[in-house]
């Protein structure tokens, strides 16, 4: 878990590192067979393989990452993987794709009604949205993000969101 929470709070500022974090903390998890910390941990070195513009890799890690959510029904890791495809394919300006992930992930994310799913989803298929130029519901998606991390009083997510919001405009 400690490699996990490494590699996450490394994602942005030194992804490199990030990347090797995560790499470790696959190794371990498969070494005491942790299926919840290998879902998270092939997760997160996508994020930062992602953040390295490593996007095959990336999507290799997302891909495992999905699987193996499905395979040991961690459901809102189910939901952080199809949000990571979304998010990976808006980086390869395929936001058809991305639509379908997020197609797919929009009722398990409303059943669990985990608010931190919730705000990536709303955030995701607003960028996706933007990026299909249906400006009105990218509007409303980014809108419902942004209220969702007022909630939570995430500050940097309202900043992202608030960016994304401008975009529209």
């Amino acid at each position: 878990a400690l490699l996990n929470d490494i590699t996450w709070q490394l994602r942005i500022t030194d992804p490199k590192r990030a990347a090797g974090f995560g790499l470790q903390a696959i190794e371990a998890s498969e070494a005491v067979e942790d299926p919840y910390n290998l879902v998270k941990a092939l997760s997160f070195t996508g994020v930062a393989l992602r953040n390295q513009g490593f996007y095959m890799e990336a999507l290799e890690y997302y891909t495992r990452s999905l699987e193996k959510s499905l395979e040991y029904d961690d459901r809102v890791q189910q939901c952080y993987g199809y949000i990571n495809l979304a998010n990976l394919y808006l980086y390869l300006n395929e936001p058809e794709e991305s639509e379908q992930y997020l197609l797919t992930l929009e009722p398990l994310a409303q059943e669990l009604a985990d608010l931190n799913v919730l705000g990536y989803f709303y955030l995701n298929f607003g960028r996706t949205r933007l990026a299909l130029e249906q400006y009105a519901e990218a509007l409303d998606y980014l809108q419902q993000a942004l209220a969702i991390r007022v909630a939570l009083g995430n500050g940097k997510g309202q900043s992202t969101i608030t960016k994304d919001i401008g975009e529209v405009y």
